[in-house]
């Protein structure tokens, strides 16, 4: 699993990009999403479904390079977006990939909100 760290002004939008390979097949892969906080244990499912805050998407795309992917292997970049950060969306966000013969198959992004300045 890999780490990213990123900083926010509050108020703009956040986009995290998770690229994995998997074996080929028809369908796209289940991708879900975690929020956890950071001065709290608790895991949250982050969805559209939660909150109209946050959208995701997940598309076929080329192999990068730098993913070194077995030649049997598509991509894919599953995305989460949320709209209006705020402090309370300082944390970690984890994208799992489940059921799938996947590398990567999990990847955690932290982000940090910063006030705007004035």
């Amino acid at each position: 699993m890999n780490e990213a760290h990123s900083d926010y002004l509050e108020g703009d939008r956040v986009d995290l990009h998770f690229i994995f390979a998997k074996k080929p097949d028809s369908s796209s892969s289940n991708v879900k999403w975690f929020f956890q906080r950071r001065d709290n244990l608790e895991i949250i499912p982050v969805s559209s479904n939660i909150s109209m805050r946050y959208k995701t998407t997940i598309q076929n795309i080329l192999c990068p390079e730098y993913l070194a992917a077995p030649m049997n292997f598509s991509c894919q970049i599953a995305s989460l977006s949320l709209i209006g950060a705020f402090f309370g969306d300082i944390g970690d966000y984890t994208a799992q990939v489940e059921g799938e013969d996947c590398s990567p198959c999990s990847t955690t992004f932290s982000i940090n909100v910063i006030p705007k300045p004035t």
